[in-house]
């Protein structure tokens, strides 16, 4: 890795990183929630309470959505447009995903920042490290993110305004 304005740096865990960075454990920094599948779903969208459940398909482009109506549920996981998503039972568990807006599928955890962290840059560092998560699963039959690699996965930190240029 290169750095163009960075001249003092410090050797870490996971390298040689610039000296104002910091390292720290992903389940320290963030908070994820498990979603929930709700009650009752629906075929077509019929009002603007409708929203979309997210499923790995749907995500992927391969299915069209089913719909949720939030006046009938409020156990449900929602996510917005800027939210981190990660696939964590199934397949393609440790696949990440943002730019959605909807209900959040019970194979997935909304992933969010607890400290200053930029989600942009959580998401991009996260789908950089993609085949750390999914090579490291567990489970016999279906395969899930293995929880102790998940929140001790170190992830530099640097100052907010170069996560942001990052």
């Amino acid at each position: 890795m290169k750095f163009k304005l960075e001249t003092e740096f410090q050797e870490t865990e996971i390298g040689r990183i610039p000296k104002e960075w910091r390292i720290e454990e992903l389940g320290r920094i963030v908070k994820y929630v498990k979603g929930k599948k709700p009650s009752v779903l629906f075929d077509e969208k019929s009002s603007e309470e409708y929203i979309p459940y997210l499923t790995a398909e749907y995500m992927r482009g391969l299915d069209k959505p089913k719909w949720c109506n939030l006046k009938l549920e409020n156990n449900v996981v929602e996510v917005s447009r800027d939210d981190v998503i990660m696939i964590w039972d199934g397949s393609y568990a440790g696949h990440v995903f943002t730019g959605f807006n909807g209900v959040l599928a019970s194979t997935m955890v909304k992933i969010t920042p607890i400290i200053e962290l930029d989600k942009k840059f959580l998401y991009y560092y996260l789908l950089a490290n993609y085949e750390k998560f999914r090579s490291t699963t567990v489970g016999t039959g279906i395969p899930h993110v293995n929880k102790k690699v998940f929140e001790e996965f170190l992830i530099p930190v640097p100052p907010i305004h170069e996560q942001k240029s990052i």
